[in-house]
């Protein structure tokens, strides 16, 4: 759907825009944008859990911290 704004300038209407990396929706729900942090939570907590043996505080939370700031 197009929006004229002004002497034939139109507007494109979108469901969703992703920007600076946040999913924003035409009705201003944060569902996808959660959803989509577990996910790549999840993804990121899958890789620990089959790639290292030892799990201990002292060895993951140096991991955690580096990817919560990149």
């Amino acid at each position: 759907m197009q929006i004229m704004i002004c002497k034939g300038i139109y507007l494109e209407s979108v469901f969703e825009e992703k920007d600076l990396g946040v999913n924003m929706s035409n009705d201003l729900k944060w569902e996808k944008q959660c959803n989509e942090v577990v996910k790549k939570a999840n993804k990121i907590l899958g890789m620990i859990k089959r790639n290292f043996f030892n799990r201990s505080k002292d060895i993951i939370l140096p991991f955690d911290n580096y990817s919560v700031r990149s």
